[in-house]
């Protein structure tokens, strides 16, 4: 059995043009990809990136980096036309 710390971060950067992924394991990165950032303005459709570029499986933890305010587990958009979200999207 693998523990969750023995498994890479996946991190997330989610910017006003671009969504990247990639797998962190100490200071290897692997599996990197990138989508351009949906200009709908529906967090599900910002998900839905995400998820397609997620693995289905095998990391410990996530990490997210975005250009927003994450608070109490929902996310606003400091500049709405730089990221385009519903208002504390969760």
């Amino acid at each position: 059995m693998t523990a969750a710390s023995d498994l890479p971060v996946l991190a997330i950067d989610i910017g006003g043009t671009k969504i990247a992924t990639a797998e962190v394991s100490g200071r290897r990165i692997a599996n990197r990809r990138q989508a351009p950032t949906p200009r709908t303005g529906k967090g599900d459709h910002l998900i839905a990136a995400i998820a397609g570029l997620a693995p289905k499986s095998g990391f410990g933890a996530v990490a997210v980096a975005t250009t927003g305010i994450v608070r109490d587990g929902a996310l606003t958009a400091l500049n709405p036309e730089t990221l385009p979200i519903e208002d504390g999207y969760p």
